[in-house]
């Protein structure tokens, strides 16, 4: 939490900053659940009609005095104590001198003056009750002092005037860009960035990315639309932790394709399109030395778990549903298999067949197929992956003086053997070749890959073809 320098010179400046920076951090919002309605219509009352004064705020934010001038013309004392948890407001503890003593209405118009935008009192204005006396002039009359429930009604009609459209002087704009999360059979995973737009209508190369984990209604940037808020909220509540998300339904998925603004993998691609049904089959592929796991098959595009499962052509930019005969929650579910051992198998389709109704029972596993013996020697593949590298990945470059870092291929060695591929296990992680070079992220994965050093493999950025072995380099299956 911020801390604020007290300004000698000038004591109402200090007060007034406190307020501001006060205002930052506490939302009116998160103060209504300490108080009961009766004291918040009160406080309402109270603090537009000015009987709040001399509001002191401490440095740390977490402690605010006043005076409250209540209905029997007495000025109250009144304290509060507030508890942060990272800037998110945890407890009230308000103390008056009045009959009520704990949060009672005083407290509350007390908070409500600390976080509006004027400038404290050190009067309070409001004078006490006496005879009515002719006056010469007739002075204006006061504005009425609105209830509890139209000033928050004006507040959320506040809250929807953002409109759909930005304005013409605004440049930033809140991209949605969605990937394949490192899950064996991918979920579809979204990430946020913020980029400014240029003149010529393209978004710029440097971008910042907004936290979903850490999301805030009330505390939403200026360029988000009321749309964002809302897709955001979302997805914000479908997260479950700061690296694991979704799944995401059809109709999430729907209004953020509609927005314009949704990317794959990254902005500088055409933004996405909603596109038509397509047919899919489960399949249970070998997922590791550990045993078999359901994958989607979906031919020509790139498939991912959500509620229901959904694909994305790459060349057409377009995402879309896909049809696999089962509700979309029981196929995202029955697609977030572990890995299965081979011994286990026989055992898991037995009781699965007692869940599952019998309609279905053709996804139960199976056993694999007896191994047949192919005598040909493995031909080497390097299989390019698709996207690009993530800050979290640690890899080492060598000498920082060896000159600017040309463009890296996440990359794994496989192997051929007639008409099969034989994939790395998920635990032997990935390369990294730049250069001519190969890197790996870990010591441990150094190991398990050691076999990719034996290759005597060069990688173009540009062709994605290695040569050496004289293969061209594919995405992983």
């Amino acid at each position: 939490m911020r801390q604020l320098k007290r300004l000698c010179c000038d004591p109402k400046s200090w007060i007034v900053e406190s307020l501001q920076v006060l205002s930052d951090v506490l939302k009116r919002k998160e103060i209504y659940s300490y108080f009961s309605r009766a004291a918040m219509e009160k406080a309402h009352a109270y603090q537009a009609q000015g009987r709040v004064s001399a509001v002191d705020v401490t440095d740390d934010l977490t402690r605010v005095t006043s005076r409250v001038r209540g209905s029997q013309a007495r000025d109250y004392r009144v304290d509060i104590q507030l508890e942060f948890d990272r800037d998110s407001l945890t407890d009230i503890d308000g103390d008056c001198s009045c009959p009520m003593a704990l949060n009672c209405k005083h407290v509350a118009a007390t908070l409500l003056e600390a976080l509006s935008d004027k400038r404290p009192s050190k009067l309070a204005p409001v004078p006490p009750p006496q005879a009515a006396k002719p006056a010469k002039v007739q002075a204006p009359s006061a504005p009425p002092v609105l209830g509890f429930e139209v000033n928050t009604w004006i507040d959320t009609v506040g809250r929807a005037a953002r409109s759909g459209d930005h304005a013409a002087d605004e440049s930033q704009r809140l991209l949605y860009c969605l990937q394949p999360s490192n899950d064996p059979m991918p979920y579809l995973a979204i990430t946020l960035r913020s980029v400014r737009l240029r003149k010529g209508g393209d978004f710029a190369d440097n971008y910042t990315s907004p936290s979903l984990y850490e999301f805030k209604p009330e505390r939403a940037p200026k360029y988000f639309r009321d749309v964002d808020v809302d897709i955001v909220t979302e997805v914000n509540g479908r997260i479950r932790n700061s690296y694991i998300q979704g799944p995401y339904p059809e109709e999430l998925l729907h209004r953020i394709v509609a927005t314009g603004r949704a990317f794959w993998l990254d902005h500088k691609r055409a933004p996405l399109s909603w596109g038509e049904v397509r047919d899919g089959r489960i399949e249970w592929r070998p997922a590791s030395t550990r045993g078999v796991a359901p994958h989607l098959i979906v031919p020509g595009v790139v498939p991912l778990n959500a509620e229901p499962p959904v694909y994305v052509d790459e060349s057409s930019g377009v995402i879309g549903p896909v049809k696999l005969g089962l509700p979309p929650r029981l196929a995202c579910q029955f697609l977030a298999a572990p890995a299965i051992p081979r011994a286990q198998l026989e055992e898991v389709s037995r009781r699965l067949s007692q869940r599952l109704p019998e309609l279905h029972h053709g996804l139960l596993p199976v056993p694999p197929v007896a191994a047949v013996l192919v005598d040909e020697d493995p031909r080497p593949v390097l299989r390019l992956k698709l996207g690009h590298l993530n800050a979290g990945y640690h890899i080492y470059y060598g000498n920082k003086n060896d000159g600017p870092v040309p463009p890296a291929w996440p990359a794994s060695a496989s192997a051929t053997v007639g008409s099969t591929s034989i994939l790395p296990s998920e635990r032997a992680g990935w390369s990294c070749f730049k250069a001519g070079r190969s890197m790996r992220s870990h010591a441990a994965w150094r190991r398990r890959n050691r076999r990719a050093n034996a290759l005597p493999t060069r990688v173009s950025p540009t062709h994605g073809r290695c040569t050496g072995c004289s293969t061209t380099a594919m995405p992983p299956i």
